[in-house]
């Protein structure tokens, strides 16, 4: 595809430039050569625009040529459905090493502020393999998985920074 629109691109920019010779030469008073150097010049455009989006490639449907890669995501192995006690093991991808905090709160848009069960990871650049044991009580439904990276501010106080989340069942 990419192929044929850089033929076209090719072929009516020389036609283009065909045209702005004509232009040229008739002093800019030959209204025939302007009107068709205008419409060369929407469809070189209309050509290059296709050519660029032709070219855009990615992992996924919600990237683009033009939007950078998420740099941290998460993902549980195996199951989505888990039970009280259960260990999930979560690979937890990231360019940036530090403290993590691990959090489980309901899948509830009505109360954000629950949390379920937390604690803290020393992550590396790359692929971290994290086991967690689950431990919420008696909360059965859907719930999500947040990594949020700890930052250290100047003054020596923690700030909760880029949530990366995947979602999850327990039973």
């Amino acid at each position: 595809m990419k192929a044929k629109y850089l033929i076209i691109y090719i072929v009516v920019g020389v036609a283009f430039l065909g045209v702005s010779l004509w232009v040229l030469l008739s002093n800019g008073k030959n209204a025939k050569a302007i009107r068709y150097k205008y419409k060369l010049g929407g469809i070189l455009l209309t050509a290059w625009s296709m050519l660029t989006f032709a070219s855009c490639e990615g992992p996924g449907p919600f990237v683009t040529c033009y939007d950078p890669v998420p740099p941290e995501y998460a993902y549980i192995e195996g199951k989505t459905t888990f039970t009280n006690g259960d260990v999930m093991l979560v690979h937890f991808v990231t360019d940036l090493a530090g403290k993590y905090k691990c959090r489980i709160a309901p899948y509830d848009k009505a109360e954000p502020g629950e949390t379920l069960q937390e604690q803290e990871f020393e992550c590396v650049a790359g692929t971290n393999d994290c086991k967690i044991t689950l431990s919420v009580g008696d909360f059965k439904g859907d719930a999500i998985l947040y990594f949020i990276r700890i930052v250290q501010g100047e003054d020596g106080s923690e700030m909760e920074m880029d949530q990366v989340y995947t979602p999850f069942t327990i039973n």
